[in-house]
């Protein structure tokens, strides 16, 4: 009972952090206007989003 609660709580958090992800991923994506000032970070921000859509699609289908 306590691990299927504890799990429960896992997988809120999950969602939580990859709700936030796909918040900032849009919010980044639309703002292309300040793409020359956010260029040096560009690669490493997109490479994060993509490690993090992987890592969460994989737990989603265990």
């Amino acid at each position: 009972m306590y691990l299927f609660k504890l799990s429960k709580i896992v997988s809120i958090i999950l969602n939580c952090i990859k709700l936030f992800i796909e918040v900032i991923y849009y919010i980044y994506s639309a703002n292309v206007r300040l793409a020359p000032y956010l260029s040096p970070k560009r690669r490493n921000i997109n490479r994060i989003i993509k490690r993090g859509r992987s890592l969460f699609n994989s737990a989603d289908n265990e």
